[in-house]
């Protein structure tokens, strides 16, 4: 029955599989002439991560390819399912030039989607690729539908402008942004903060970690806060007695 085809090899795949319990070997029978869902539980079931992300980026490729989208609307959503699962393989084994191309295609392929770009900004920060990460970004806090993580969007955005890229006049922009979704988000007054602290704006930097602060119920984030308060107070205004107070 293994030397068969079509339905007599599906059955002995099966029974190797579910009697037998030798999923390697069902595996090997199996080939390409069982059902993709059950190839990828075969490749799910002995570990073999690099034939499961073939199988996606395959299965991918092929509901994109017939007719692409946004002809056929369904077709690119089970498309872009497949390589966005492709590249998040990739990702996870460190084939970062694989999953790069799988997830592009996802993110092509399912523009509203926010999974695939998700996905490429890990690229793009692993590689230290500031420029590629902004622009993902921007598109991320373009598609997410709740504030709190567009609020975080934002602000790791405004991160890369302001530390990586040199912009801080738009970092700026980019936390105003953040704090008009949620006006006392704890994580976008402390950016801010850090970006007056560019500027010697002292009085302006103390006040939003003092605003930041207040904001949160996280004790060592009040700590960092208050640390920074009175080093900024004793090294920057010259103020002793309100470094101690801080």
């Amino acid at each position: 029955v293994e030397r068969g085809h079509g339905p007599a090899r599906r059955r002995a795949a099966l029974v190797l599989e579910a009697r037998v319990g030798d999923p390697a070997r069902a595996r090997r029978v199996a080939g390409d002439e069982v059902e993709l869902d059950h190839r990828l539980r075969l490749a799910r079931r002995v570990r073999d991560q690099a034939g499961l992300a073939e199988l996606y980026r395959g299965a991918g490729q092929a509901a994109l390819a017939s007719p692409p989208p946004p002809t056929n609307d369904d077709a690119g959503r089970v498309g872009a399912g497949f390589a966005f699962a492709a590249g998040m393989i990739d990702l996870a084994r460190e084939r970062t030039a694989e999953a790069e191309a799988a997830l592009t295609d996802a993110a092509r392929a399912a523009p509203q989607d926010p999974g695939a770009r998700v996905g490429l900004a890990a690229v793009f920060r692993r590689g230290a690729r500031w420029r590629e990460l902004a622009a993902t970004l921007a598109e991320l806090a373009a598609v997410v539908a709740d504030d709190g993580v567009k609020a975080a969007v934002l602000r790791e955005l405004a991160r890369v402008h302001g530390e990586q890229l040199g912009e801080p006049a738009r970092a700026r922009d980019l936390l105003e942004q953040a704090m008009a979704l949620r006006a006392s988000d704890p994580g976008a007054l402390h950016e801010l903060a850090r970006l007056c602290d560019q500027v010697a704006d002292w009085p302006r930097a103390i006040e939003l970690r003092q605003r930041a602060a207040a904001a949160t119920d996280d004790r060592r984030l009040q700590a960092e806060l208050f640390l920074e308060i009175g080093r900024i107070e004793d090294e920057q205004r010259k103020d002793e007695a309100a470094a101690l107070a801080a």
